[in-house]
């Protein structure tokens, strides 16, 4: 049994469920973002975690707050400490300065969820945190990935020493409880989450534009807030199949959402891994996607889902077309969306995979 600190300034329903996971053989002490804790966390059932392990929270703010977390960490004398990748620079340099005071002492994973940043606001936060991330990517004993792509990516960045690149996948969020899981009634389609550019909205309105053309009866739900939608959103309203929802959707509010659509579009200019195509999948969702990035690591076309080209909108009204008028296909890949689920995105199976690196 070994003594595992996990530190993750995001993605804190992804985090608790890597730390119920590892808590099933190790002493877990989880580490999160006070107000994505108390926004996502507190309070509420994840369906699927036992919570068999310590949480704390930090707001990663003032020199105050490091010395708590240093503090708590010595005391908790990890072997390892695994570190989620920030995207701001306090919490950046936060998890640098943890990773320098206890280097020595503790094995240092490092998961970078996207090696390289996607267009739009996230390439301009990457630009200013560019040297504090450069020096925790050498510094860490493993840098952890989700899947080939993102290994062949962080290989040609030339940092770290490839041998210290693991790969691994992305595990199931938003996970219904067995109860809360249904069949879809009708062809509803679903984009959800951070609306960037990159997320290719603009070629869902140009699909449903042809798909309304061709009188095929459908409807795509949009459920986030972001750039992309603010500049759009005349577009969206001008046809009839959009529904259109521009805010913070809470967790419960999003499994709902995925139970009543057959499929999640992900239409992306670029991409690496996706927790959108990780919570569909947790639904036994399929997903419509482009083939592109890391997305082509998870989605088997035909089986979980359909892929088709970037940036184009005749490709994605067809597979559209696919499922909202063939019923044996749908269910094909709902079928298939669980078995992804079950097997490789399962967070047990994720940890047993990366059991070498939870050792000294």
């Amino acid at each position: 049994m070994s003594a595992i600190v996990l530190i993750s300034p995001h993605y804190p329903e992804y985090a608790m469920r890597l730390a119920d996971a590892l808590a099933a053989d190790n002493r877990v002490l989880l580490v999160l973002t006070r107000m994505q804790y108390e926004r996502d966390i507190e309070g509420q059932t994840i369906n699927g975690i036992s919570r068999q392990f310590d949480v704390q929270t930090t707001r990663f703010e003032t020199v105050f707050e490091f010395l708590s977390l240093a503090w708590m960490v010595f005391r908790f004398r990890p072997d390892v400490i695994h570190i989620q990748e920030a995207s701001g620079l306090k919490k950046a340099i936060f998890n640098l300065a943890i990773a320098v005071l206890f280097r020595m002492s503790a094995k240092i994973i490092l998961t970078v969820h996207d090696p390289v940043a996607h267009s739009g606001r996230d390439s301009a936060i990457a630009r200013r945190i560019r040297l504090p991330r450069k020096a925790m990517r050498k510094l860490a004993h493993v840098v952890a990935v989700h899947g080939p792509y993102c290994r062949t990516v962080m290989t040609g960045l030339g940092y770290p020493d490839p041998a210290r690149i693991v790969v691994t996948q992305h595990g199931v969020l938003m996970a219904p409880s067995e109860t809360g899981l249904r069949l879809p009634e009708k062809a509803e389609f679903l984009i959800f989450g951070r609306m960037e550019h990159y997320k290719g909205l603009a070629i869902a309105i140009e699909a449903a534009r042809l798909l309304e053309a061709r009188g095929i009866e459908f409807k795509i739900r949009v459920l986030g807030s972001g750039p992309e939608l603010d500049v759009l959103r005349p577009e969206m309203e001008a046809l009839k199949c959009f529904e259109i929802v521009d805010d913070y959707v809470p967790t419960p509010m999003l499994i709902d959402a995925i139970q009543s659509c057959c499929c999640v579009l992900m239409p992306y200019l670029n991409a690496t891994q996706s927790g959108v195509l990780a919570a569909a999948f947790a639904g036994h969702r399929p997903v419509i996607a482009s083939r592109i990035g890391g997305l082509v690591d998870v989605v088997i076309d035909g089986k979980n889902g359909l892929l088709v080209t970037p940036g184009n909108a005749e490709d994605l009204a067809a597979a559209m077309q696919r499922i909202a008028t063939d019923a044996g296909l749908a269910e094909t890949l709902r079928d298939g969306a669980e078995e992804t689920a079950r097997g490789p995105l399962n967070w047990d199976h994720i940890v047993a995979e990366m059991k070498d690196c939870y050792t000294r």
